[in-house]
């Protein structure tokens, strides 16, 4: 399983999509990005169930290392290293040298983010494989 920039822990800047789509008259409030806030109890529970659930699988997370532009004098990370990672065994950590909005968008199969993805989806049918051949 491959987490991209994922807040499992929530982000801070939920609040703030939140209240510009609030003020957008296309879109409007989403009350599903609540549960995207630091203190959610509902991601709290996702994450607590997910531990149990998740033994035996080979684990990836991703973190963003490039601020998102959120204004002409404003930039942030969205989903920092401390959110984005789980913190359970046997999970594998890197970086990708991306900001939020393109941490899963490549310009071309030269692009070294498409490449790491690639290795770890590599990785990840080689253990499906090693798996499956012992299981015989």
């Amino acid at each position: 399983m491959v987490f991209l920039a994922t807040p499992h822990r929530g982000s801070d800047h939920a609040t703030l999509l939140n209240n510009i789509l609030r003020v957008s008259a296309a879109h409007g409030a989403r009350p599903y990005i609540s549960d995207l806030e630091r203190v959610s109890a509902s991601l709290a529970k996702v994450n607590d169930s997910f531990r149990h659930y998740c033994d035996g699988l080979t684990l990836y997370s991703f973190f963003e290392t490039r601020e998102l532009s959120l204004g002409p004098t404003t930039s942030a990370l969205i989903v920092p290293k401390e959110s984005a990672i789980m913190g359970l065994p046997g999970e594998r950590v890197s970086l990708m040298y991306a900001d939020h909005r393109s941490i899963c968008k490549f310009e071309s199969p030269d692009d070294p983010g498409y490449a790491t993805l690639t290795e770890a989806f590599n990785a990840i049918n080689k253990e499906i494989f090693k798996r499956s051949k012992s299981q015989l």
